[in-house]
């Protein structure tokens, strides 16, 4: 998978952005696939520079010459031609393989679970791939300069348990990512439980979870490594025994800010049981605590069984994704049937972690404002109604989306339900700015607080449904009054009333705000409906160089995204500036993936939000 620094707190993929399920109660609620074929350990990556989404998979089982696959996208929805990373162009020796690699003709590769991480500009792809001498499983490592570009892979493998490279452990499988702070980490799995197949080899032991600190290049570890997670006696009988005991792989671990959550595959792959749990860790090296005690984090169902081989990343808006693969309906196995690449929206709870699954955004309003001085806008006014009422159960956001010249960037919105707990569930007002060097003062009744990089801050407000509320943001007087910060609040035109949510100072050479913004509106969960989507109207009003004025949006674009089919951002700006971005006739939910996906234009405006987190998964084995 990919590695980033995570916006903080628990990961949820969520149906039910703050329903808190027991630690061992399953999601088993799946869209349908966004690439059908075979295309297992799936790990995803967004290039900021190219504006492009790439998948990673396992090779398939279906080609008679075994490769990495590479499908690339820029909306998460259509996703282009199978090739090989290693050797796109098809003229490479052995497809691009290292030497160590066995290449001869009928021979296996076990080329699995790629995984992906940028150090610098430097793209590194992690892969395991089969040891030609001892044909025991290593780890090797290429690199490019973009995602979609050739990879070309390092002569030697970067971890390799088995003679003469180190300490036999029978090989290693399934790399992933890790950053914390500057540092970056490599997990991995060795092949400890694997039954002794070579002279010297030892005897079957319980699978390994292990962990070591990586070279600021990702080309190399540095120092020891660590095992952070193997089964136990208390293990046995468990959801990963699967009669010749626990077995675990495929790990990637997240940040929650300062605890981390280390997620693995257990069970059987070639089943419908194969599925996701997680541990509990202090740092990336451990130690670890399993919580998936009494079932998984994440199961399957009839139409996506063993979902599994998971790894998660982060899209150009600063929300996590999960992505997995899974049989389809059917006896699950091959060749009758194939594991497809599913991506579902993940929501940040608080505690525990839980399965949760979100369609994902419904609609998004890309918006031009006039032209503005290097220095920036000072505010920005957009008018809100939402109508008619959400369905109850259901949850919602609609935000407005800024970014700064110079610096980070944020949302104001409308919310009805509290995605996480230090609010009540009910309808809230919302405020937040990404980036570093951030300090919020919440206003009263609000809460603000620091989750990784972000500053999130939300306070109740009882919005009625077909009233029309002015969301404002304006770099103003601060607290101490000689600061500059960006103060967030809600305005009923009704009345006057001002609901303030928080003010927040940033630094100074973030400059003012940028002349692109984007309104948005997400279904996250809760009811699991395809209808009954509400309407909501957004009206640009009053950005200004120097204070408040009239200067409409001049340009706009619509894009939809969702897991029902016929998706739609209806309207455009009309001349009283109104923007409509709607489900049009409602058709979302969690029915699978319908319609656009909402991200053609966001690299160009909302880069700079990217947490890089590169993934890839487990082996197909």
């Amino acid at each position: 998978m990919r590695s980033s620094r995570w916006m903080g707190w628990f990961l949820a993929i969520g149906c039910g952005s703050s329903v808190a399920l027991p630690a061992g109660a399953a999601n088993n609620v799946h869209t349908k696939p966004v690439i059908p074929s075979d295309f297992a350990d799936p790990a995803v990556a967004y290039d900021p520079q190219k504006g492009i989404y790439c998948a990673f998979g396992t090779e398939s089982f279906f080609d008679p010459i075994k490769k990495f696959q590479r499908r690339c996208s820029d909306d998460l929805y259509d996703w282009g031609a199978v090739e090989n990373p290693l050797d796109p162009d098809g003229n490479e020796p052995d497809d691009g393989l290292p030497g160590w690699v066995s290449t001869a003709p009928g021979e296996p590769r076990n080329l699995w679970a790629p995984a992906l991480h940028r150090f610098g500009s430097t793209w590194v792809l992690y892969f395991a791939a089969l040891e030609e001498n001892r044909f025991r499983n290593c780890i090797g490592v290429a690199t490019a300069d973009s995602l979609d570009g050739d990879f070309e892979a390092r002569p030697a493998p970067i971890v390799c348990p088995i003679p003469p490279y180190g300490v036999d452990k029978k090989g290693a499988i399934d790399p992933e990512v890790i950053t914390s702070g500057t540092k970056a980490y490599l997990l991995w799995k060795n092949e400890t439980n694997v039954p002794p197949a070579n002279p010297g080899e030892p005897p079957a032991s319980p699978a390994e979870i292990e962990v070591k600190e990586l070279a600021p290049d990702g080309l190399s570890t540095v120092g020891p490594g660590q095992v952070v997670l193997t089964p136990d006696a208390t293990w046995a009988g468990g959801w990963e025994d699967f009669g010749t005991g626990p077995y675990i792989e495929n790990p990637f671990m997240v940040r929650d800010g300062s605890r981390f959550l280390l997620f693995y595959s257990g069970d059987d792959w070639t089943t419908a049981s194969y599925a996701v749990g997680y541990a509990d860790c202090d740092t990336p090296m451990g130690p670890c605590t399993r919580v998936s005690t009494a079932g998984p984090w994440l199961s399957g169902d009839a139409t996506a069984q063993g979902t599994a081989g998971a790894s998660a990343f982060i899209d150009p808006w600063g929300d996590p994704w999960l992505v997995y693969h899974a049989w389809g309906p059917g006896a699950p196995g091959y060749p009758s049937n194939k594991r497809g690449m599913h991506l579902q929206r993940l929501n940040l709870v608080a505690s525990p972690p839980t399965a949760q699954i979100a369609p994902g955004p419904m609609a998004r309003t890309l918006i031009a404002w006039p032209p503005i001085t290097g220095l920036g806008h000072y505010n920005f006014d957009v008018q809100m109604a939402v109508n008619p009422s959400p369905p109850p159960g259901a949850e919602y956001r609609w935000l407005h989306h800024f970014a700064f010249v110079h610096g980070g960037d944020g949302y104001i919105g409308l919310e009805n339900a509290g995605l996480v707990p230090f609010v009540s569930q009910g309808r809230t007002a919302v405020f937040s700015i990404y980036g570093e060097g951030l300090e919020a003062f919440p206003g009263p009744g609000a809460t603000c607080l620091t989750l990784g990089d972000r500053k999130l801050c939300r306070k109740p407000f009882a919005w009625q449904p077909g009233k029309a509320y002015k969301l404002r943001v304006w770099i103003c007087c601060g607290a101490p009054p000689e600061r500059e910060g960006l103060a967030a609040w809600i305005i009923d035109p009704e009345t006057g009333e001002e609901t303030v949510i928080a003010w927040m100072q940033f630094p100074s050479e973030w400059n003012h705000l940028g002349n692109l913004t984007l309104v948005s509106a997400d279904f996250l969960g809760g009811v699991d409906t395809c209808n009954q989507v509400p309407k909501v109207y957004f009206a640009g009003l009053s950005p200004s160089v120097n204070g408040p004025g009239t200067n409409p949006p001049t340009t706009s674009g619509n894009w939809s995204a969702g897991l029902c089919p016929n998706a739609s951002a209806g309207g455009a700006i009309h001349q009283s500036g109104v923007l409509y971005a709607t489900g049009g006739d409602g058709q979302f939910g969690a029915c699978g993936l319908g319609g656009e996906v909402a991200l053609l234009l966001l690299p160009l405006y909302l880069a700079k939000r990217w947490r890089g987190r590169s993934s890839a998964r487990s082996p197909a084995r």
